[in-house]
């Protein structure tokens, strides 16, 4: 993970600490340093159960103004039950734990 992207994971925390959401993992290619000037944050979500898809692309633009980039907001969910193999295995592969609830309130995740 780069350390430009490091340096907001708390913000990131403190955001989805508001939000109803499980669990956040980063994917793809911020999780491998290579952060360029064009570089999407793309998050693999597990929200509470009953969360709208309005909600999540609200959460996907509260996160672009936060990290002043493009962000992508993908469902666990949705990408464990993706027919296209190896885009699923590479998602759910290199997807880094970044925020996790717990029942007693919201924890985070060390990545």
């Amino acid at each position: 993970m780069s350390s430009k992207l490091r340096h907001h994971l708390e913000p990131i925390r403190a955001y989805l600490r508001t939000k109803p959401v499980l669990k956040a993992e980063l994917f793809g290619i911020c999780t491998r340093g290579e952060w360029g000037p064009e570089t999407a944050v793309e998050f693999l979500v597990t929200p509470v159960s009953g969360v709208s898809r309005i909600e999540l692309f609200a959460m996907e633009g509260d996160l672009e103004n936060l990290l002043g980039r493009r962000v992508h907001v993908l469902l666990r969910t949705s990408v464990e039950t993706m027919t296209q193999g190896h885009a699923r295995d590479f998602i759910l592969s290199s997807s880094i734990p970044v925020y996790e609830a717990s029942k007693a309130g919201a924890t985070s995740a060390s990545p």
